[in-house]
């Protein structure tokens, strides 16, 4: 009883320091959950606005029309009347948003490139001559647009660009029709809105937004839902339409993405795990060292236990201070440093070896797969069971193989 005490007792110091670990890896998981919100998070958000662009909110097009008296000279400034007799009698628009992800700290933010193409009907309904004038306002300033084109028939005779807008202006014969087509391609984060500010009497109106690569997408309260949606979120790809014969009211479209899982939560969530990890691995280690006749002492175990969370630290400051490692790179790093130093120290405790043995098969299970096996939620516990098997299965051969395998005669 009293051996049994004092081996208690000489184990106390390694307890009370796997607790104190705990709590620091709990402190370090609450403070890198809270990176998800507030101060932190806004700020690296507007840096990024500044440097690709704010939301892409595109306002649909305004016709204006001057109608003259006398058919045989249509362009006498002296003989027009402003009126509304050349309509947009159809609006074809197709919007190919692909999403390109930007991370700043341990943050990805939903920024895309769009590519915008409207194809637009205007009519002459009178039977006068008449000009008429598409205007199209540009997204804001802020964006970063490119590629812009404005076609009539094919032709950009009459184009206007400028920074603010693109514009067709043009004469129309009586009962004329053209077809005006805008494209440009555009930097944006997040949102993309079609405004129909004008709509009232919108006639053949189609807008089709496609979206690639985008973790998942939603529309925002206020917004008008597509009236067809095909989804395929395995391939990360929607297939979005509006489409309406007329619109009598102003509504908004806007197609809102997500960001990618933030690294701060992946690596919290590894930090709240890293206590249960350490005391498998401990068990492991010790358990090795027992089979072996060797006896770790508890100032050895203070550093081996203390080596395995520095691990999780390491890996949050390598991912965060160098932004182009993705999480999978820092954990092969954060892991190769440690496990060089562990197995340094194995060759003391053991020999050369089961030093080498022992590194890469308890490094691999305990910094690679089980922390891996956590950022993939949708495998989390089959990987787990998994890695317990093969853990059991090296237990099973390393006996067999001493002979220490017991048979009933």
């Amino acid at each position: 009883m009293k051996n049994i005490a004092a081996q208690i007792f000489r184990k106390l110091p390694l307890v009370v320091w796997i607790g104190l670990l705990s709590i620091a890896s709990w402190i370090f998981a609450i403070r890198l959950s809270s990176r998800n919100q507030g101060s932190y998070i806004r700020g690296r958000r507007d840096e990024i606005v500044s440097n690709w662009g704010p939301n892409v909110a595109q306002q649909s097009p305004k016709l204006r029309s001057e109608i003259y008296s006398d058919s045989s000279s249509p362009f006498s400034p002296d003989d027009k009347v402003v009126a509304k007799n050349v309509k947009l009698v159809s609006s074809q628009v197709k919007v190919d948003i692909k999403m390109d992800y930007r991370r700043k700290g341990l943050a990805y933010f939903p920024t895309f490139v769009t590519d915008f193409e409207g194809s637009y009907k205007i009519k002459n309904d009178t039977n006068r001559d008449a000009r008429a004038n598409l205007s199209f306002p540009l997204p804001g300033s802020g964006n970063l647009v490119w590629n812009v084109e404005v076609l009539a028939g094919g032709s950009s005779d009459g184009a206007v660009i400028n920074s603010r807008e693109l514009a067709w202006v043009g004469p129309m014969k009586a009962g004329e029709e053209k077809d005006i087509v805008v494209k440009y391609a555009a930097r944006g984060m997040e949102e993309f809105s079609y405004l129909l500010a004008e709509s009232s009497g919108l006639q053949n109106f189609d807008l089709k937004v496609n979206v690639s690569g985008a973790e998942s997408i939603d529309f925002p309260k206020g917004a008008l839902s597509p009236v067809t949606a095909v989804e395929d979120p395995e391939a990360k790809k929607w297939n979005l339409e509006w489409k309406f014969d007329h619109v009598l009211t102003s509504p908004e479209i806007t197609v809102r993405t997500y960001a990618l899982q933030s690294i701060s939560q992946q690596i919290s969530r590894l930090f709240w795990v890293a206590p249960v990890l350490l005391v498998a691995f401990l068990l492991v280690v010790f358990g090795l060292a027992l089979y072996r006749g060797k006896s770790i002492a508890t100032f050895d175990s203070l550093v081996i236990a203390s080596l395995y969370m520095i691990y999780y630290p390491l890996l949050a400051y390598v991912v965060s201070v160098f932004e182009h490692i993705n999480i999978y790179q820092g954990l092969a790093i954060s892991a190769g440093i440690i496990s060089v130093i562990l197995a340094y120290y194995y060759r003391y405790l053991f020999d050369l070896r089961w030093a080498l043995s022992l590194g890469i098969v308890l490094q691999v299970i305990f910094m690679a797969f089980f922390p891996i096996s956590l950022l993939i939620p949708e495998l989390t516990g089959f990987l787990i069971v998994c890695g317990i098997i093969a853990i059991l299965t090296a237990v099973v051969r390393l006996r067999v193989a001493k002979g220490h395998v017991a048979t009933n005669s």
